[in-house]
């Protein structure tokens, strides 16, 4: 190949190159950071009006609602509170939730299932999933209802109209690793 020919394969490769960088360099630049995911008045947020999101908070939202899920007894402490009546057969049987066991195990479940842990607190967990083919990023949260003793979830993608059922599989997928035996 002659000089001046391999100076334009070389100015071709080279431009498409730079070409293709700047289209991600741009493509980057116009992205804007993941939203905040966090409780609202102590509630997991609502989902949008697109069917790429579950949640178990709000059982109007039918297109949108997973039961939630109830804590498993293995995360729960008996306590016998005596009622006015001091006799054994009238205790009443309550329980309390280990909240330490079942943060570690919604950790533990998490982390089997691919996700990553972005933030965990006493009663709220977020992690992300990412896809394997696309890099669609989805954001799966959990709060724990200790007075009501459940788990409440969102699990939402965070762009596309329709996540293809994802999501309730993956909450049906939390749902079956958490509540095997420990």
């Amino acid at each position: 190949m002659t000089t001046t020919k391999t100076h334009q394969v070389y100015q071709s490769v080279f431009s498409r190159r730079h070409t293709l960088l700047g289209t991600v360099v741009f493509l980057m630049a116009c992205s804007s950071p993941p939203p905040e995911r966090r409780l609202v008045k102590g509630l997991l947020e609502e989902c949008p009006s697109s069917p790429n999101c579950i949640q178990t908070e709000y059982p109007k939202d039918q297109a949108h609602y997973f039961p939630p899920i109830t804590i498993p007894r293995q995360f729960t402490i008996p306590l016998n509170t005596p009622a006015t009546d001091t006799s054994e057969s009238s205790k009443v049987s309550v329980a309390a939730v280990s909240m330490d066991k079942l943060r570690s195990k919604v950790r533990q479940t998490l982390q089997a299932m691919n996700g990553v842990l972005v933030k965990q607190g006493s009663e709220y967990t977020h992690a992300t999933f990412t896809s394997s083919l696309f890099r669609f990023v989805d954001d799966f949260e959990v709060r724990i209802d200790s007075t009501g003793q459940l788990l409440h979830l969102r699990s939402a993608s965070r762009v596309g109209y329709s996540d293809l059922g994802v999501n309730l599989e993956r909450a049906q997928e939390f749902q079956t690793i958490l509540t095997q035996n420990p």
